[in-house]
């Protein structure tokens, strides 16, 4: 489920901006217009009997786009729009969105809240996280 959702991140960002690269982890020096996405932070917020929520919170940093004559705030509002609510195969995931803007970067954030049924897929989905959060 992680990875189709950061693989539908990068579709929607691939759709918006063709022409900027996209990471999955912090590269060396990044001379073009780019993104990349990290997954920040993963909690569990309720349970319901043996069904809850799980929050998943992605960060998608946005680097040298002023050289593509393109403003951060024009980019946080596309953003925005797009991420409000995600499809992944069949499911609609409501999403809520803060974006900060700076001069150098534009740091958007935005949390999915996944729902699980047992406690192993939530204890599978929560390592999966941890893992890709301690690699980013």
């Amino acid at each position: 489920m992680i990875n189709n959702i950061i693989e539908r991140v990068k579709e929607i960002l691939k759709e918006l901006y063709p022409t900027f690269n996209i990471y999955t982890m912090e590269a060396a020096e990044i001379t073009e217009p780019a993104f990349i996405i990290k997954i920040t932070e993963c909690k569990r917020d309720k349970k319901l009997g043996r069904r809850g929520i799980i929050t998943i919170k992605i960060q998608i940093e946005c680097k040298q786009a002023s050289t593509n004559q393109l403003s951060y705030y024009d980019i946080a509002n596309n953003l925005d729009n797009k991420f409000q609510i995600m499809k992944i195969g069949n499911d609609s995931f409501y999403s809520n969105n803060q974006s900060s803007t700076y001069e150098s970067n534009l740091k958007y954030t935005f949390s999915i809240k996944i729902p699980y049924f047992n406690v192993i897929e939530e204890v599978a989905l929560i390592n999966n996280l941890s893992k890709k959060i301690k690699l980013s």
